[in-house]
This record gives C-alpha cells, sequence and structure tokens, in this order.
C-alpha cells in the first residue's frame, strides 16, 4: 500500500527501478520532462533511508535549472536537514574537485572565463 509521503509513490516502473536499484553508481538517460530529476532525488531519498552516508552521494546533472531544482528538494525534507549530500551540475562538481585537489589534475593555476571574458578574448584574437 502507498502512503502520501513515500518518496517511491510517484515514480513509473523504469522510474523505481533506477531509483531502487542495487548498482552502486547509476547513470539516468531520459528525454526531457521524463521525470530524471524526480527519479534522482527519490534515489538519493532511498539511499539515506537504506543506511547510505550522504556524503558518499552526488547528485549531477548538466542544466542549472534541475541542477537548482533538486538542491531545492534535497534540502525540503527533515532527512536532508543534517546531511551533506552534493547536487548540482557537472561542471559545478568538476570546479570544486579541481580547486580542492589542483594537484591531482595537474595544474598549479587556472582561470574561469565567464561569458563576458569570452567574448572579449574572441574580440582580441580576431583584432
Amino acid at each position: 500500500m502507498k502512503t502520501k509521503n513515500n518518496h517511491l509513490d510517484n515514480l513509473n516502473e523504469q522510474q523505481l527501478q533506477a531509483a531502487t536499484t542495487k548498482a552502486s553508481d547509476v547513470l539516468i538517460l531520459a528525454g526531457t520532462g521524463t521525470g530524471k530529476t524526480r527519479t534522482i532525488i527519490a534515489r538519493a531519498t532511498h539511499l539515506i533511508h537504506s543506511g547510505t552516508d550522504a556524503d558518499r552521494i552526488a547528485l549531477l546533472t548538466f542544466t542549472r535549472r534541475a541542477a537548482d531544482e533538486m538542491q531545492t528538494q534535497i534540502k525540503t525534507p527533515k532527512l536532508w536537514i543534517r546531511v551533506g549530500i552534493f547536487a548540482g551540475t557537472f561542471h559545478r562538481f568538476c570546479l570544486q574537485n579541481m580547486t580542492k585537489m589542483p594537484a591531482t589534475f595537474g595544474i598549479d593555476r587556472y582561470t574561469i572565463l565567464d561569458h563576458d571574458d569570452q567574448k572579449l578574448l574572441m574580440k582580441v584574437s580576431i583584432s
């Protein structure tokens, strides 16, 4: 019997399989609007309820919109208040790790170019 607060209740068969699989690493690929973010949140919730340490969970996505949605959703239930799950884009995850461990990536220094910097660089190189 499904309960209103169960994190697995609103998933279809494929989403439920992805959220509850015993595999240690899961890559979820699906089209726009198919519930990927909901499935990822359900998987994280399921892992926490199953005893996985939150600091061993990373929720990664390509878009900032999906990352913002995941971050909002993982902060909502009382369960999430005490955990340290990383939720963000692949780019942010990589940048965070490169910043923490630059020698691992063989870099001493680096510069991040934002959109305006990129435009300026292109103008300078074309001139």
